[in-house]
């Protein structure tokens, strides 16, 4: 959420900047749609996290509240994505 807000104060020209808004929107919309399937007002929730301070940030399901992750052990590390040959 934190990159998130970041790139949405780049300014770009034209079609670029239109692309950029669309990428912004669909990234939040992933967290918002989430939440929202747990059972919260997703848009409430997203604004929740977006002033939660500490990063690794994130809401917690059960609960709703806004949580560190890290502090949690929930990690999400590339390594374990990595499916290249």
């Amino acid at each position: 959420m934190h990159v998130i807000e970041k790139v949405k104060n780049l300014r770009l020209k034209g079609l670029e900047q239109v692309g950029l808004d669309v990428v912004t929107s669909a990234s939040e919309s992933i967290m918002r749609q989430i939440l929202t399937n747990a059972g919260y007002n997703g848009l409430e929730k997203v604004m929740a996290a977006k002033s939660f301070s500490r990063i690794p940030l994130g809401i917690d399901i059960d609960s709703g509240d806004p949580v560190d992750m890290w502090k949690l052990g929930v990690l999400d590390p590339l390594l374990g994505k990595d499916h290249g040959s």
